[in-house]
């Protein structure tokens, strides 16, 4: 997490873990208004501290009129002590409230974190298995299309604005890997299967989702195309002291699953 100006002021997704540890105390719901941050390895990363994660796929903030006409809205719909309020209805709230404008895309989503860590991200594993072997088996072409051609996260805006080629809905590309697939329906059923599987988890653990414009479906991952990993590789090759990739390898969902498994194989083999 940085703040918005992209001084070096930021928690890292560790640092984030060890913070929620440090509170002793499980959270309801946990809202980030901050780009980037509804994301599988973001939620495996906080799971056990929280029930509930509202966050987006893409960029995401909210000004101070916006704060007071959701608590305000809130006020209105929940005046009195004796009415239950649920943190679906919360969640619901902040989703419906951030409205930019039609000119600006935007994503919201309600995320059940016990849905995640149960059933997404063991189909998550899944389908990166079958993907190693796909590659392994000489698809690793069609899988840097289909990839390029998934739902992203806004348009890069410089060199090195690495997050743009590198997060994308993880449903959209769960869908385009079993539509391709499943052409050849005998040979690739594992993969065609792992990937509506994932597509089922997500629908299973998105409580809420709103977008005005895209394809999104309320959960993104690590997805880089071939431009991210070309511009990653010059980065690293210069010299920079930040080695993103490295940064992810360290992250839980990396030590624990085979989708940091999965990125490394098509890129590097």
């Amino acid at each position: 997490m940085g703040n918005w100006v992209g001084d070096e002021n930021y928690m890292d997704m560790n640092e984030l873990k060890t913070a929620f540890s440090n509170m002793n105390t499980q959270i309801n719901l946990v809202w980030f208004d901050a780009c980037f941050m509804q994301m599988a390895e973001v939620i495996y990363q906080l799971r056990g501290y929280a029930d509930m994660i509202v966050g987006s796929e893409d960029t995401k903030w909210m000004s101070s009129s916006e704060y007071s006409s959701l608590f305000n809205q809130m006020a209105a719909d929940y005046p009195g002590r004796g009415i239950e309020l649920r943190i679906e209805n919360v969640s619901q709230e902040i989703i419906y409230t951030y409205k930019p404008g039609s000119t600006k895309r935007y994503t919201l989503s309600s995320v059940w974190s016990h849905k995640v860590i149960s059933t997404l991200v063991p189909a998550i594993d899944d389908l990166a298995e079958e993907l190693i072997n796909l590659v392994n088996e000489g698809h690793r072409e069609e899988i840097k299309s289909i990839i390029a051609e998934t739902q992203h996260m806004n348009n890069p805006r410089k060199d090195g604005d690495f997050e743009n080629h590198s997060y994308r809905d993880l449903y959209n590309f769960s869908e385009l890997i079993a539509k391709h697939f499943s052409s050849n329906f005998s040979s690739n059923s594992d993969v065609v299967n792992a990937a509506h599987n994932v597509m089922n988890a997500i629908n299973q653990s998105v409580e809420q989702e709103n977008h005005n414009k895209g394809d999104y479906h309320g959960i993104s991952i690590f997805l880089p195309d071939q431009t991210w990993w070309n511009k990653y590789t010059n980065y690293i090759n210069h010299n920079n002291p930040h080695n993103y990739f490295e940064d992810y390898k360290n992250l839980d969902i990396s030590n624990d699953y085979s989708w940091y498994d999965f990125i490394y194989k098509l890129y590097t083999s």
